[in-house]
Protein backbone atom coordinates (compact mmCIF):
# COMPACT_ATOMS: atom_id res chain seq x y z
CA UNK A 1 0.00 0.00 0.00
CA UNK A 2 1.12 3.45 0.50
CA UNK A 3 2.94 2.73 3.40
CA UNK A 4 4.86 0.32 2.07
CA UNK A 5 3.52 -2.49 3.71
CA UNK A 6 2.04 -5.87 3.24
CA UNK A 7 -1.13 -7.35 3.89
CA UNK A 8 -1.94 -10.89 3.83
CA UNK A 9 -5.00 -13.11 4.85
CA UNK A 10 -4.87 -15.99 7.47
CA UNK A 11 -7.51 -18.30 7.49
CA UNK A 12 -6.99 -21.59 10.29
CA UNK A 13 -8.96 -24.23 10.10
CA UNK A 14 -10.83 -23.78 13.51
CA UNK A 15 -10.19 -20.03 13.97
CA UNK A 16 -11.60 -16.79 12.09
CA UNK A 17 -10.10 -15.07 9.74
CA UNK A 18 -7.35 -12.69 9.78
CA UNK A 19 -5.81 -9.65 8.23
CA UNK A 20 -1.94 -9.37 9.21
CA UNK A 21 0.44 -6.40 8.23
CA UNK A 22 4.20 -6.85 7.49
CA UNK A 23 6.47 -4.11 6.84
CA UNK A 24 8.46 -4.00 3.51
CA UNK A 25 11.41 -5.74 6.11
CA UNK A 26 8.89 -8.64 6.14
CA UNK A 27 8.31 -7.73 10.42
CA UNK A 28 4.68 -8.57 11.49
CA UNK A 29 2.78 -5.44 12.45
CA UNK A 30 -0.99 -5.45 13.30
CA UNK A 31 -3.48 -7.97 12.93
CA UNK A 32 -7.21 -7.56 12.44
CA UNK A 33 -10.11 -10.66 13.28
CA UNK A 34 -13.08 -11.28 11.79
CA UNK A 35 -15.66 -9.88 14.28
CA UNK A 36 -18.21 -12.34 13.05
CA UNK A 37 -15.62 -15.86 13.20
CA UNK A 38 -16.10 -16.09 9.51
CA UNK A 39 -12.73 -17.20 7.01
CA UNK A 40 -11.85 -14.52 4.69
CA UNK A 41 -11.68 -15.12 1.04
CA UNK A 42 -10.72 -11.82 -0.88
CA UNK A 43 -8.50 -8.84 0.01
CA UNK A 44 -7.75 -5.26 -1.86
CA UNK A 45 -5.57 -2.66 -1.37
CA UNK A 46 -6.06 0.67 -1.85
CA UNK A 47 -2.38 2.41 -2.00
CA UNK A 48 -3.77 5.74 -3.10
CA UNK A 49 -6.30 6.31 -0.05
CA UNK A 50 -4.77 3.60 2.15
CA UNK A 51 -7.81 1.37 2.67
CA UNK A 52 -7.91 -2.33 3.12
CA UNK A 53 -11.08 -4.25 1.59
CA UNK A 54 -11.37 -7.49 2.67
CA UNK A 55 -14.70 -9.97 2.06
CA UNK A 56 -15.95 -13.12 3.59
CA UNK A 57 -17.61 -16.72 2.67
CA UNK A 58 -21.00 -15.12 3.31
CA UNK A 59 -20.98 -11.99 0.84
CA UNK A 60 -19.93 -9.44 3.23
CA UNK A 61 -17.22 -6.55 2.49
CA UNK A 62 -14.91 -4.82 5.53
CA UNK A 63 -13.11 -2.15 5.33
CA UNK A 64 -10.16 -1.27 7.03
CA UNK A 65 -9.45 2.43 6.92
CA UNK A 66 -5.95 3.34 8.21
CA UNK A 67 -6.55 7.31 7.29
CA UNK A 68 -2.57 6.53 6.96
CA UNK A 69 -1.60 5.91 10.03
CA UNK A 70 -1.03 2.90 12.35
CA UNK A 71 -4.09 0.94 13.70
CA UNK A 72 -7.68 1.50 12.61
CA UNK A 73 -10.70 -0.27 13.14
CA UNK A 74 -12.04 -3.65 10.96
CA UNK A 75 -16.03 -2.46 9.92
CA UNK A 76 -18.71 -4.34 7.88
CA UNK A 77 -18.72 -1.71 4.48
CA UNK A 78 -21.18 -3.74 2.52
CA UNK A 79 -23.69 -6.56 2.02
CA UNK A 80 -23.69 -8.24 -1.27
CA UNK A 81 -26.62 -10.84 -0.87
CA UNK A 82 -27.06 -14.20 -2.81
CA UNK A 83 -30.26 -14.82 -4.93
CA UNK A 84 -32.97 -16.78 -3.25
CA UNK A 85 -31.73 -20.53 -3.20
CA UNK A 86 -27.94 -19.74 -3.49
CA UNK A 87 -24.81 -19.27 -1.69
CA UNK A 88 -22.75 -16.14 -2.19
CA UNK A 89 -19.18 -16.96 -1.49
CA UNK A 90 -16.94 -13.78 -2.62
CA UNK A 91 -14.03 -14.74 -3.93
CA UNK A 92 -10.68 -12.59 -5.13
CA UNK A 93 -11.16 -8.56 -5.07
CA UNK A 94 -9.33 -5.55 -6.73
CA UNK A 95 -9.54 -1.80 -6.53
CA UNK A 96 -10.00 0.96 -9.28
CA UNK A 97 -9.47 4.39 -8.06
CA UNK A 98 -9.62 5.64 -10.94
CA UNK A 99 -13.24 5.41 -10.82
CA UNK A 100 -14.01 4.75 -7.06
CA UNK A 101 -15.21 1.20 -7.35
CA UNK A 102 -14.34 -2.35 -5.82
CA UNK A 103 -14.41 -5.47 -8.72
CA UNK A 104 -15.59 -8.74 -6.27
CA UNK A 105 -15.77 -12.12 -8.34
CA UNK A 106 -18.09 -15.00 -6.60
CA UNK A 107 -15.56 -17.42 -5.92
CA UNK A 108 -17.68 -19.96 -8.01
CA UNK A 109 -16.99 -18.09 -11.55
CA UNK A 110 -20.77 -17.07 -11.85
CA UNK A 111 -20.59 -13.39 -11.53
CA UNK A 112 -18.79 -10.30 -10.96
CA UNK A 113 -20.06 -7.41 -8.87
CA UNK A 114 -19.21 -3.62 -9.27
CA UNK A 115 -19.12 -1.86 -5.77
CA UNK A 116 -19.54 2.08 -6.14
CA UNK A 117 -16.88 2.87 -3.23
CA UNK A 118 -18.58 6.48 -2.86
CA UNK A 119 -22.35 5.74 -2.93
CA UNK A 120 -22.33 1.71 -1.88
CA UNK A 121 -24.15 0.81 -4.64
CA UNK A 122 -23.48 -2.65 -6.24
CA UNK A 123 -24.11 -3.95 -9.77
CA UNK A 124 -23.85 -7.45 -11.27
CA UNK A 125 -22.99 -8.87 -13.99
CA UNK A 126 -23.85 -12.42 -14.31
CA UNK A 127 -21.52 -14.82 -16.32
CA UNK A 128 -22.12 -18.44 -18.58
CA UNK A 129 -20.30 -20.11 -18.76
CA UNK A 130 -18.54 -19.66 -15.41
CA UNK A 131 -14.90 -18.55 -14.94
CA UNK A 132 -14.03 -21.70 -13.78
CA UNK A 133 -12.22 -21.38 -10.39
CA UNK A 134 -10.80 -17.43 -10.26
CA UNK A 135 -7.89 -16.91 -8.01
CA UNK A 136 -6.69 -13.62 -8.52
CA UNK A 137 -7.59 -10.13 -10.22
CA UNK A 138 -5.74 -7.51 -11.61
CA UNK A 139 -6.74 -3.84 -13.42
CA UNK A 140 -5.09 -2.75 -16.41
CA UNK A 141 -4.16 0.78 -15.40
CA UNK A 142 -6.84 2.90 -16.80
CA UNK A 143 -9.22 0.81 -15.29
CA UNK A 144 -10.76 -0.59 -18.21
CA UNK A 145 -10.14 -3.96 -18.70
CA UNK A 146 -9.87 -6.62 -15.61
CA UNK A 147 -7.92 -9.61 -15.64
CA UNK A 148 -8.99 -13.08 -14.44
CA UNK A 149 -7.07 -16.12 -13.07
CA UNK A 150 -8.84 -18.95 -13.52
CA UNK A 151 -6.66 -21.80 -12.50
CA UNK A 152 -8.97 -24.90 -12.76
CA UNK A 153 -8.71 -24.38 -16.71
CA UNK A 154 -5.35 -23.05 -16.67
CA UNK A 155 -6.47 -19.59 -18.64
CA UNK A 156 -6.19 -15.77 -17.67
CA UNK A 157 -9.64 -13.98 -18.93
CA UNK A 158 -9.57 -10.34 -19.59
CA UNK A 159 -12.59 -8.37 -18.99
CA UNK A 160 -14.01 -5.23 -20.68
CA UNK A 161 -16.61 -3.96 -17.50
CA UNK A 162 -17.50 -0.55 -19.18
CA UNK A 163 -18.60 -2.15 -22.60
CA UNK A 164 -22.21 -2.40 -23.11
CA UNK A 165 -23.20 -5.06 -22.43
CA UNK A 166 -19.54 -6.44 -20.42
CA UNK A 167 -17.34 -8.61 -22.38
CA UNK A 168 -14.73 -10.86 -21.76
CA UNK A 169 -12.58 -13.22 -23.89
CA UNK A 170 -9.59 -15.86 -23.37
CA UNK A 171 -6.25 -13.47 -22.52
CA UNK A 172 -4.05 -16.17 -22.28
CA UNK A 173 -4.20 -20.39 -22.13
CA UNK A 174 -1.74 -22.95 -22.61
CA UNK A 175 1.67 -21.76 -21.89
CA UNK A 176 2.33 -24.57 -19.95
CA UNK A 177 -0.11 -23.01 -17.68
CA UNK A 178 -0.64 -25.75 -14.38
CA UNK A 179 -2.39 -23.20 -11.81
CA UNK A 180 -2.30 -20.02 -12.46
CA UNK A 181 -2.92 -17.77 -8.84
CA UNK A 182 -1.54 -14.60 -8.99
CA UNK A 183 -1.58 -11.07 -11.53
CA UNK A 184 -0.28 -7.77 -11.27
CA UNK A 185 -0.01 -5.01 -13.89
CA UNK A 186 3.25 -3.12 -14.39
CA UNK A 187 3.70 0.47 -15.58
CA UNK A 188 3.90 -0.91 -19.06
CA UNK A 189 0.85 -2.62 -19.12
CA UNK A 190 2.72 -5.75 -19.04
CA UNK A 191 0.68 -8.73 -17.29
CA UNK A 192 2.88 -10.69 -14.87
CA UNK A 193 1.02 -14.35 -14.11
CA UNK A 194 2.25 -16.44 -11.11
CA UNK A 195 1.86 -20.02 -11.47
CA UNK A 196 2.06 -21.72 -8.24
CA UNK A 197 2.52 -25.57 -9.47
CA UNK A 198 4.35 -24.89 -12.67
CA UNK A 199 6.71 -23.14 -9.91
CA UNK A 200 7.02 -20.10 -12.80
CA UNK A 201 6.20 -16.65 -13.75
CA UNK A 202 4.80 -15.81 -17.20
CA UNK A 203 5.18 -11.98 -18.60
CA UNK A 204 2.60 -10.98 -21.35
CA UNK A 205 2.47 -7.59 -23.54
CA UNK A 206 -0.82 -6.17 -23.43
CA UNK A 207 -2.41 -7.67 -26.44
CA UNK A 208 -1.35 -11.10 -24.87
CA UNK A 209 1.94 -11.52 -26.80
CA UNK A 210 3.93 -14.12 -24.20
CA UNK A 211 7.60 -11.90 -23.70
CA UNK A 212 8.75 -13.53 -21.00
CA UNK A 213 9.48 -16.77 -18.49
CA UNK A 214 10.95 -17.05 -15.29
CA UNK A 215 12.65 -19.07 -14.73
CA UNK A 216 13.94 -20.07 -17.90
CA UNK A 217 14.16 -23.45 -17.28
Amino acid sequence: NGEGRIFALINLSKSPGRVVSYSDQGRQGEFWVNPLGRKFTGLAVDGVNQAVYIGDATGTIYALDRGGGAGGSLKSFVEIRAAPGEENELGPMAVDNRHKRLFVVDREGDAIFRVDLTKRTIARDSLQPSLGTPRALALGPGGDRLYIADSSRRRVWVFWPDTSPPRREIFAAGHKFRSPSALTVDRYEQLWIADEDAGKIFVFSSDGSLLDTLPEK
